[in-house]
């Protein structure tokens, strides 16, 4: 009911006509979706179920989902062989943007980004699926920067990591993604190192304007203490939140404006996470901005 809402426009941007008069399905209820999606997940939630049923409830939707795989294969089988990959196959929502030629660096891509949200948890807790498709497209188009003259990549990067800051995800986790990235390619790829240089020159553009503003050492310990103040970013499930506090900071004091408005409160949601949270959350922050004001007053 709720998920065809998201499948639904994948479906007719990757198929279009082929599909057209056969959606009824996954069209739902439509503008009732909501409210029906609201009345079934209460009806749920006060059903008398132990935690041996809850979980036979929750094993069963799995299954059912994980069987869908091997229905959609049969109704649309693809011969490998002869698959090109395109933006739009990584992130049917991405467009028509440029991909590199060579599979390899397309596989190198996706192994970068999903390094990235092994890494930053948040991502995959926040965005969910639809944040994984980006992140893969997104980072095969940074592949395919490499053809260019290292100031017009910074620039372009510089671009990109505006616009992820200004939508919950810090700069740190780009230059993050950009060495990772070079990692892969440099490794699968050897001969190529030259050309991949870029990436990695990005990489510490991002990292040099961080530190400008809070220096490594400083920006460790703050993140530390978030840690130690969090059970260990709640056993590791939410690992490296402290690292994108103080950078968000960081990106905030460098001029974007929206880079702690855009995270900060979705960390500080008190449904989502428990109370000595908040307060750590709020702590890293202060701590973070009164770092940007003595190593970096201009800015701040």
């Amino acid at each position: 009911m709720l998920g065809h809402q998201v499948l639904l426009p994948k479906v007719q941007l990757a198929f279009g006509g082929q599909v057209a008069g056969a959606l009824h399905y996954m069209s739902g209820y439509g503008a009732h979706t909501r409210r029906y999606w609201k009345e079934f997940k209460e009806s749920m939630n006060t059903l008398p179920l132990d935690e041996v049923s809850r979980q036979a409830a929750m094993d069963g939707a799995c299954n059912f989902f994980g069987a869908l795989e091997g229905l959609y294969t049969a109704l649309y089988p693809v011969d490998n062989a002869r698959w090109v990959y395109s933006a739009g196959m990584l992130n049917p929502e991405a467009g028509d943007h440029a991909v590199p030629d060579d599979p390899r660096e397309i596989d190198d891509a996706v192994h970068a980004a999903m390094r990235c949200f092994e890494v930053f948890p948040y991502f995959d807790v926040r965005y969910h699926e639809r944040g994984r498709s980006f992140a893969k497209s997104d980072a095969a188009w940074k592949v395919t920067l490499c053809t260019l003259p290292v100031p017009q990549i910074i620039s372009q990067i510089e671009w990109l990591g505006r616009v992820l800051a200004n939508r919950g995800m810090p700069r740190i986790t780009l230059e993050r993604q950009l060495e990772y990235l070079y990692e892969a390619l440099i490794d699968a790829l050897p001969e190529k190192q030259s050309q991949y240089q870029g990436l990695l020159e990005a990489a510490a553009y991002l990292k040099a304007a961080r530190e400008r503003v809070v220096p490594d050492l400083h920006f460790s310990a703050i993140a530390d203490t978030f840690r130690l103040n969090t059970d260990n970013e709640l056993h590791g499930e939410m690992k490296n939140t402290g690292v994108l506090i103080v950078s968000a900071v960081c990106d905030e004091t460098a001029g974007i404006a929206d880079a702690v408005n855009s995270l900060i409160p979705w960390l500080n949601k008190h449904t989502r996470f428990p109370d000595f949270w908040i307060v750590a959350v709020t702590d890293a922050l202060a701590q973070a901005r009164v770092q940007a004001r003595i190593t970096h007053p201009l800015m701040t």
